[in-house]
C-alpha cells in the first residue's frame, strides 16, 4: 500500500507540473499579441494607423509559430520592420 501511495504522488505530481506547463506555453489570444506587437513598436518609435498595423500584424503573425517566446515575438517584428524598410513598405511614421 506505501507503493501505491507514492506512484499516486508522483502521478499527481506529474500532473501538476504538466498543467503548469501548459498554462506557461498556451498560445496567446489574438488581442495579447496585437498588445504585444503595439508595445514593442511603441519601444522602437513606430506608429501605424489602425489598417497598417493589421497588416503588419498579419506579416508578423506569419513567422511565429503556434508557441513562441517573448524574444521570438520581438524578433519577428524586428525582421518584418527590416523587410518593410528593405522593400520601402514601412508606413510607419517615427514618433
Amino acid at each position: 500500500m506505501k507503493d501505491l501511495g507514492k506512484v499516486l504522488a508522483a502521478f499527481l505530481g506529474g500532473a501538476l507540473v504538466g498543467a503548469v506547463a501548459a498554462l506557461l506555453t498556451a498560445p496567446k489570444s489574438g488581442a495579447e499579441l496585437r498588445a504585444d506587437i503595439v508595445a514593442i513598436l511603441r519601444e522602437k518609435g513606430v506608429v501605424f494607423t489602425k489598417e497598417e498595423l493589421d497588416a503588419f500584424v498579419a506579416r508578423v503573425k506569419e513567422k511565429l509559430q503556434d508557441c513562441f517566446s517573448d524574444l521570438e515575438l520581438k524578433l519577428a517584428v524586428d525582421k518584418t520592420l527590416e523587410e518593410d524598410v528593405t522593400t520601402q513598405d514601412v508606413p510607419a511614421t517615427p514618433v
